[in-house]
């Protein structure tokens, strides 16, 4: 179940995500991409975000998100970053943010990331691309078309 963080889960998301790395779990600091993949960049990550969820079992940490915001250009952009163990553990904790999110969402990945079908099925949609990565927008006020 996907439930809101507390602090009191902290020694096992360190754990966490000590244990799970993920490339595309991370955040910009002084201009420089950073990896969430220790206690130190974790606590800036908290920092920085808001809405942060995870689920558990058992006491074991199974994916973490947040909404990261990043100041480009003097426009605040908000980010979705999710570290989690599998497809369907991605897909419960980006569903539950598309469905409390009152903005725009974006994420940046790159090119062959492991749930990119995820993402597409759920209509987040090309912004903008490089030889490497792709940063992707979901409009939340956007009409969708469902394949039923």
């Amino acid at each position: 179940m996907v439930e809101d963080f507390k602090n009191k889960h902290k020694f096992d998301l360190v754990y966490f995500i000590k244990n799970n790395i993920d490339s595309d779990f991370y955040i910009i600091k002084d201009g420089r991409r950073k990896l969430i993949n220790d206690e130190r960049t974790l606590k800036l990550f908290l920092k920085q975000s808001k809405d942060v969820r995870i689920i558990e079992n058992k006491s074991d940490i199974l994916g973490i998100s947040g909404i990261w915001k990043f100041k480009d250009n003097n426009t605040i952009k908000e980010y979705i970053k999710i570290n989690a163990i599998n497809s369907d553990i991605f897909e419960k904790l980006l569903v539950v943010n598309i469905w409390n999110t009152k903005n725009n969402l974006n994420i940046g990945v790159k090119r062959n990331y492991k749930f990119m079908n995820i993402l597409k099925n759920k209509g987040f949609e090309t912004l903008s691309s490089n030889e490497n990565e792709v940063n992707l927008i979901y409009s939340k006020y956007k009409k969708r078309e469902y394949n039923k």
